[in-house]
């Protein structure tokens, strides 16, 4: 996995743990980040200012993420995600943490007190989630709350999920549960995973910033509305939309 890994350019460490639950050994990687990062075989440890945690089918949008770090001062304790986007999710789970999937981004203050603090933090290793055990250890012994930013997307829904790509996202940082939970073509479209994925890299590449930007053009004469997402789609209605109906997303997948 390392040779692979190098082969595409990507610098990784690859560790084992001993720890046999999955959900605790997410909660470790908060110490095992800061311990990497203050090693001395680490040349970019002065660089160094975010830490970012996701699971392994987080899609992550590199150049959008960056972007999106620039509002915020790496030099203050500052927990950043979001919750998820399913109400049944929000109810069981609750909005005082990042969840997982999404990502969590550490300021590097914050990670270090984190680390220091992680024996503390293992009282929560009851929780469902590592994701829920990182929130606890942050919220309530660091007394950091959550910033929350729209531009994480946990997608707990499923089904065809069209409906939520054409809605007029911007500054797309992260996808989640892709091909497990829903897709982002309709079945017509395609089905390939590898293509999908394709697709997807060629429409980010080709339009940056501006994928999934959504252009809106009423025609008066016909009757007709035109949508057009950026790098996804074009869409036509053989009716003119009103504004609200505009505001709102298209419900094309299960629910709730």
């Amino acid at each position: 996995m390392n040779s692979y890994l190098a082969g595409q350019g990507i610098s990784c460490e690859i560790q084992t743990s001993n720890i046999i639950r999955f959900e605790e050994r997410y909660l470790e990687l908060i110490e095992q980040a800061w311990s990497s990062s203050i090693s001395s075989s680490n040349a970019s440890v002065k660089t160094i200012q975010w830490f970012a945690f996701g699971d392994d089918d987080t899609v992550w949008f590199l150049d959008n993420l960056l972007q999106t770090l620039q509002q915020y001062n790496a030099s203050t304790s500052i927990y950043l995600g979001n919750i998820s986007d399913k109400l049944g999710a929000i109810r069981h789970h609750g909005t005082y943490y990042a969840y997982g999937g999404g990502g969590i981004i550490l300021s590097r203050p914050l990670a270090l007190k984190a680390a220091q603090h992680m024996k503390d933090c293992r009282r929560f290793h009851h929780f469902f989630g590592g994701d829920e055990m990182i929130g606890k250890c942050i919220t309530e012994i660091l007394k950091i709350n959550l910033t929350r930013n729209q531009n994480f997307h946990q997608m707990d829904h499923e089904g065809d999920m069209d409906g939520y790509f054409e809605s007029g996202i911007q500054g797309l940082v992260s996808l989640h549960h892709m091909f497990s939970y829903w897709e982002p073509f309709p079945e017509e479209h395609t089905i390939n995973p590898r293509e999908t994925m394709d697709l997807l890299k060629l429409a980010y590449q080709t339009f940056n910033h501006d994928f999934l930007k959504r252009y809106v053009r009423i025609d008066q004469q016909t009757n007709r509305t035109f949508l057009l997402t950026m790098g996804y789609s074009f869409s036509v209605i053989n009716r003119i939309l009103t504004h609200d109906e505009l505001m709102k997303v298209e419900n094309t997948w299960w629910c709730c």
